[in-house]
């Protein structure tokens, strides 16, 4: 008598592979991946679902050096074997980055051998679904790529299944690189723009391509925002019905006191009928550019706003000083109440000197914005997370534990410095320190 065959259930299967797979999203999970290595074995469809999740997003790292081509190699073969494509796993690829850590003259600017081309002309020549390409360098050449890289990567940014771009350290980049992109969410950082125009851009017939509409777009004012246009540059934005920020849910600002502001304006008139989500970088530094002034953020013109992050970054050099923040101060201090605001992320980011004599807690700023944050000025506020990341400065006559007892004694004086917050029955409010990486003593 013959024994009836079982098949393990096509949504169980994937229930299992699934919760497996959200491991490799936490650094400290170390079992995730060879767990889904051995499911790999177990059957066909074991086998397809742990695909999805082990080769969903790859990066390529130029570092280590030495072994950069034989890497581009073996991640070739993997992608799309000579032998026989069809059994590679591009096909199961929908997150890829270029990473160039170290020096680029070696591996990136190479033209000879299977290089940087190899990997890309992949995603073009095979059965590809990538939603999200990233390049990130710091102050990559764009002409030492060459042009074979060039045609590629404007080939993967017009890609219609891509949703996500990221575009960062290029310098010399053309300003028309984005002509005929169809991506929702785009991330536009250190890039220096070059006069030239791409010779595949020249091509495209730009009558039939359809507006580029954002969903999420992050910049930090390097890129000129006339030729963010699907069909073609523009000598400024069209008008908010057809602009590519008409439709933009989320939008990350990062502001570098170095640097003159004259893009961030633009985009944030644009945008106030539909934002969701914001975003605002500061980074002070201790010799600003002349011209840099901080643009008026009146949050209470956004009617749809429901979260808001404020990030502070200091000078390396400089100490805390939460007085040096006039701009966090502003933003919120609207002229009109932030009817829809939900949610208020406050990011400090810089060093710290243990023992002071301005304690952290004491600084007035803490004060000034527990009073900003009425329920007159934010009806529907209902959490505020206060995070600071910072390096400690001790004092060389402190003993080992006086980092500890800092810790310990620092985030509930916080939570003191605000009064109104730390007893309020509607708001949620955490305070956190974290990211304590360096350590160092002073005389």
């Amino acid at each position: 008598m013959a024994v009836a065959q079982r098949h393990f259930p096509h949504d169980i299967t994937t229930l299992i592979i699934d919760i497996l797979g959200e491991g490799l999203l936490d650094p400290d999970d170390t079992d995730c991946c060879p767990a889904l290595a051995n499911c790999l074995l177990v059957s066909r469809s074991f086998c397809h679902h742990s695909r999805r999740h082990l080769f969903r997003a790859v990066a390529l790292q130029n570092s280590p050096v030495d072994s950069f081509f034989e890497r581009v190699a073996q991640l070739r073969e993997i992608m799309a074997p000579r032998s026989n494509p069809l059994l590679g796993m591009i096909s199961y690829i929908r997150v890829f980055s270029v990473e160039v850590l170290s020096d680029p003259s070696k591996t990136v600017y190479r033209k000879n051998g299977p290089g940087l081309a190899t990997i890309l002309e992949a995603f073009l020549h095979f059965e590809s679904h990538l939603e999200d390409f990233g390049f990130w360098g710091c102050d990559i050449q764009w002409k030492r790529l060459g042009q074979t890289v060039h045609n590629l990567i404007q080939s993967i940014v017009r890609s219609p299944s891509l949703s996500t771009i990221h575009l960062s350290g290029l310098d010399g980049m053309p300003v028309s690189v984005l002509t005929g992109a169809s991506c929702k969410n785009l991330h536009l950082r250190r890039l220096t723009m070059g006069n030239c125009v791409d010779d595949g851009a020249s091509t495209l017939n730009l009558e039939i391509i359809p507006q580029l509409q954002l969903e999420a777009f992050a910049t930090d004012n390097t890129f000129p925002l006339e030729y963010l246009s699907s069909n073609g540059p523009r000598a400024e934005l069209p008008n908010v019905s057809t602009s590519p920020f008409s439709h933009l849910r989320k939008l990350v600002l990062e502001f570098n006191s170095t640097q003159e502001c004259r893009e961030a304006p633009i985009v944030l008139l644009k945008v106030m009928g539909s934002l969701q989500e914001m975003d605002v970088v500061l980074r002070t530094a201790r010799l600003p550019h002349p011209k840099f002034i901080f643009p008026t953020i009146n949050i209470g013109r956004f009617p749809k706003l429901q979260m808001l992050r404020l990030e502070q970054q200091y000078w390396s050099s400089s100490t805390f000083s939460p007085e040096n923040s006039p701009s966090v101060v502003s933003i919120l201090h609207p002229t009109m109440p932030c009817m829809s605001l939900e949610r208020l992320d406050l990011h400090f980011n810089t060093h710290c000197i243990v023992n002071s004599m301005s304690p952290l807690h004491e600084a007035p700023i803490w004060c000034n914005i527990d009073a900003l944050l009425s329920p007159s000025q934010f009806p529907s506020l209902k959490r505020v997370g206060l995070l600071f990341s910072m390096d400690l400065y001790m004092p060389v006559h402190l003993g080992p534990s006086a980092r500890a007892e800092f810790l310990a004694d620092a985030v509930p004086r916080l939570r003191e410095a605000f009064p109104l917050l730390s007893i309020s029955n509607s708001i949620e409010f955490t305070v956190e320190i974290r990211g304590i990486g360096g350590i160092s003593t002073i005389r």
